[in-house]
């Protein structure tokens, strides 16, 4: 219950009393912001995403008449094939340590958005496959 009484506390301990409830709630705030790092998940999400985005890029860009066994290999017989297929992108963040991801964002949404000409190219034994864009290379910069 609350006292309708006068509080007899000083300005000097008013000013103690609100530094400690300042630091608490900076505290609080702090660890609700500080959701730790989630770097790794998100390389593997960029990862995944990206052979996802692969398999309905591979089977939009390459008719069926071309489709190689080489092809078939690399992308399965269908979409739905492709990308159910299992990918090691659970791998992916211990070999991109420096993973960007806002670099992440822009491959992703250069390659989901590029038309087949740019991405699509003829191997040397005539097999079809894609390419990613360039900017991709900053995705996982070095040390």
């Amino acid at each position: 219950m609350f006292s309708a009484a006068t509080s007899r506390c000083t300005i000097g301990e008013a000013m103690q009393r609100l530094r400690i409830i300042s630091t608490g709630v900076l505290a609080l705030l702090a660890v609700g912001a500080c959701k730790g790092d989630d770097t790794g998940q998100k390389a593997e999400q960029f990862c995944h995403d990206v052979i996802q985005e692969g398999c309905v890029r591979a089977y939009d860009c390459v008719p069926p008449a071309n489709r190689t066994p080489a092809f078939m290999a690399t992308y399965g017989t269908s979409v739905a094939g492709c990308q159910a297929a299992p990918d090691k992108c659970a791998q992916y963040p211990a070999a991109c340590p420096n993973f960007d991801r806002d670099a992440g964002a822009t491959c992703l949404s250069e390659f989901t958005n590029q038309t087949c000409t740019q991405i699509l190219f003829i191997q040397d034994g005539g097999d079809p496959t894609i390419a990613l864009p360039t900017s991709c290379g900053a995705v996982c910069p070095p040390n």
